[in-house]
């Protein structure tokens, strides 16, 4: 499994260099006719495979700028596929290697064994060794079908902003203080070791690859199950659409380094799928002037910095509840009032992801 590991990264970085060579090349058919021979040779990588690399170097591309080469470490993720892994019924994960499919047994808690039961695995996994631990995880995804929620019961609006990560108008508050410190001592600390430019900068720079990311995604699931948790089925979470905000927001020069990184789409995601577990609807709507217009008499009003006031009623408030009060009620003063389910939100599976350790 790890000399897998080892030339499934040296194949990746391999179709990097061809990709990068034809202009960050990130169509899979045309990059499949240039690696795929030249993978099977110098590699030994099962036909599969040599497949699912080139997946993930032209996914790739296709993410960032195709003016930069891709590098993969050498402990890189093997992608895997209904081909080249399965779960027997013994506990035991079946996995294609450069030395023929091999078979070993899978740890599991009682948590990750009752997903497995339950749910349908969706065919799609990722071997990951822990180098300090010495041990391999299948990143599993399995899903499972559910019913359309039915919207009979209160409707919950969401505001989702940095300074609150989220705010909602059944009275819960989640603030960003500490994510935001978070988020800028790291982004000052790979700078400063960047500057620093020495052996030992790099690899505390290793060390620390992905931690901040590791970390902003925990905090998005515990908000997004608090959220689900405070609501009932029936009930229906209304957000607003935040599709090109990047483009139309204008931030001051302090903050767009903050405000180009947050991963606002990441809470939203796990917001939908969640709630679909428990039944629960989303909506997305215009947010034209959400957090701008008065929740009791839809007079725009005046925000300064993180206080409403209304000029016809004379209400005060912290905008962001506001805002969440607004969004609930989503009415025509607001935009185009409620969508349909979300683009993102029609996905009726749910997908989850299960780190089962392999001994």
């Amino acid at each position: 499994m790890l000399e897998t590991i080892r030339q499934f990264s040296a194949a990746c970085n391999y179709i990097s260099q061809i990709a990068h060579e034809h202009r960050g090349m990130s169509n899979k058919v045309a990059l499949h006719h240039l690696t795929y021979y030249g993978v099977r040779a110098k590699f030994g990588l099962p036909a599969q495979l040599a497949c699912t690399a080139r997946d993930k170097v032209a996914e790739a591309y296709k993410k960032g700028s195709r003016r930069t080469p891709r590098h993969f470490g050498p402990n890189t993720s093997v992608r895997l596929d209904a081909r080249t892994f399965s779960i027997a019924k013994a506990g035991q994960a079946s996995i294609s290697t450069v030395k023929g499919r091999i078979k070993v047994p899978m740890i599991l808690g009682d948590f990750q064994r009752s997903l497995l039961d339950a749910w349908e695995i969706n065919g799609a996994a990722e071997l990951v060794y822990d180098k300090r631990a010495k041990t391999f995880y299948l990143h599993i995804v399995v899903k499972r079908e559910t019913d359309p929620p039915t919207k009979s019961g209160r409707t919950v609006g969401i505001d989702i902003g940095m300074v609150n990560l989220a705010v909602t108008s059944n009275g819960l508050r989640f603030s960003g203080k500490k994510a935001m410190h978070l988020r800028r001592h790291y982004r000052n600390l790979r700078a400063n070791l960047q500057a620093k430019g020495t052996s030992g900068s790099h690899c505390l720079m290793k060390r620390l690859r992905g931690k901040e990311t590791r970390i902003m995604r925990e905090v998005n699931h515990i908000i997004s199950r608090r959220i689900v948790n405070s609501l009932q089925a029936g009930d229906t979470i209304r957000i607003e659409t935040l599709t090109h905000i990047r483009e139309r927001a204008k931030q001051r020069r302090a903050r767009r380094a903050d405000f180009h990184s947050w991963p606002f789409a990441q809470l939203q995601f796990f917001l939908e799928y969640k709630a679909l577990e428990r039944g629960i609807a989303v909506e997305y709507i215009n947010p034209a002037y959400t957090s701008q217009t008065c929740s009791r008499c839809e007079t725009r009003g005046h925000r300064v910095q993180h206080r409403f006031s209304c000029p016809s009623c004379n209400s005060r408030n912290a905008a962001d509840f506001n805002a969440a009060y607004n969004i609930a009620k989503a009415s025509l003063a607001l935009g185009d009032g409620p969508q349909s389910i979300g683009p993102k939100a029609t996905r009726c599976s749910q997908l989850q992801a299960l780190q089962l350790a392999v001994g």
